[in-house]
Parts: structure tokens; sequence; C-alpha cells
């Protein structure tokens, strides 16, 4: 482990253990791309890969499907693994992510969808890699939007902001549903789909209309999920 501002993160010794292989395996598979490279963070004046616990997640799963050494695109879908999401949320809006949670369920568990949210980080370990590191390996993000989400410094510079940013350079897929009312019409989030009805946001509705609203958010995920793995 290496401590970095307090923090104990994994290197690339750590992850070599946890996959079961040397070293030099694990940086060979990461230079024939095999493995995605993992995030760096700066260290002293030098910067150097970190492996959090969501990287060797998602390196498990990855090497799972390719022991034959097949790479990701000779795969067929069926043996892909699921698509990961990247859920961005608020803490004082933890009720809604619940909800989001439990219509996926579904999915989850037919090995469709892989939720990923900040409940998932390994107590001790640091936070800002492992959220560095799920985001790096998502396929697409969520974000629950509120005035809570827009008020939080640290949400908007932690997580936002690099959504944001791997949307435009490498294509994360990003959705939004309305939590609470907001200034959506001049903001960065009018450039991505709204999942529902910004003007209905969730907590404006009965309970049986959020019900359905839910229903068909849950829809237009696994829609959009399959359409993007078929294209």
């Amino acid at each position: 482990m290496l401590v970095i501002k307090g923090e104990k993160v994994p290197t690339i010794s750590d992850a070599a253990s946890a996959l079961g292989v040397d070293v030099r395996t694990l940086r060979r598979w990461i230079r024939d791309e095999i493995l995605p490279n993992p995030p760096v963070v700066a260290h002293g004046k030098r910067k150097v890969a970190i492996f959090p616990s969501a990287y060797i997640s998602r390196a498990k799963a990855t090497l799972s499907i390719k022991r034959s050494k097949i790479l990701p695109q000779h795969v067929p879908r069926e043996n892909r693994g699921p698509a990961r999401i990247f859920v961005s949320y608020s803490h004082k809006d933890k009720r809604w992510l619940e909800d989001l949670k439990s219509v996926m369920r579904t999915f989850v568990r037919d090995n469709q969808l892989d939720i990923w949210d900040d409940s998932r980080i390994p107590p001790g370990a640091g936070w800002r890699s492992e959220i560095e590191a799920a985001l790096k390996v998502s396929d697409a993000a969520i974000l629950l939007i509120s005035r809570h989400f827009l008020a939080s410094d640290f949400i908007v510079e932690r997580e936002l902001l690099p959504i944001l940013r791997a949307a435009k350079r490498r294509g994360l897929r990003v959705w939004w549903i309305a939590v609470s009312a907001i200034m959506y019409e001049d903001s960065q989030l009018s450039e991505f789909q709204a999942l529902n009805e910004p003007d209905h946001p969730l907590n404006s509705v009965a309970t049986a209309k959020r019900d359905r609203q839910w229903v068909e958010i849950a829809r237009k995920i696994k829609i959009a999920i399959n359409r993007a793995v078929d294209a």
C-alpha cells in the first residue's frame, strides 16, 4: 500500500497479488490494452499509478472473459459482462438513490447492469481514488440532480466536472434525473438527456405517479444501454 495525502491506496504489487499474477504480467496486460490504464495521482514530485478496488474488480471481470486472449471487440455480447453505471448524488438525496437502485435491481440481478455509487467504497480506502477509478471504468453516468447536488462543491469538482470531461473526451453516456426543481436551462445539463420531466421532478409528484416515473426511467436506461451495446 502507498499512503497519499493520508489515504492508503493499492499499488501495482497489491493489484497483481489480488489478480493472482506477477507484476510483470500485469504491466504487460496494461501495455497490450488487455486491461485499461490505471488512474494516476501526484505523489510528491512524481506521478504514480494507483489500483483502487474499483479498478481491481473491473480487471477481474475483464479477465474472466479474456483468459483465452480474446479482445473486447471480439467478445460476444452475452459474454461482455454488465454495463457499468456510475451514479453521482448528494448524500442528502440518498432516498432517491435507493429508489433508483431498487427499480434497477432486476437488471443488476440478471447481470445486465452494474450500478456503482460511493457506498461501495471499502472502509479505509481512499475515497478520491476510488471515485476516480470507478468513473474511469464506467460506461455511463447517472446524475441525481437537486439543489443539494448543485450546491455541493465536492460533487461539482470531484464528480460532475470529471463526468462532463469524460463525456467529451471518450463519449461517456450521461443521463440525469430531476429530483427537485432546479434551473437547468442555461447549464451544461441541458446538453444531456433527462430521464424524467425536469418540470415535474420526483419530489413534486404523488407516490403512485412517482412509481410510474421510476418504471419509465428504468425502461429508458435499459433501452439506451441496449442500443449502446449493439452499436
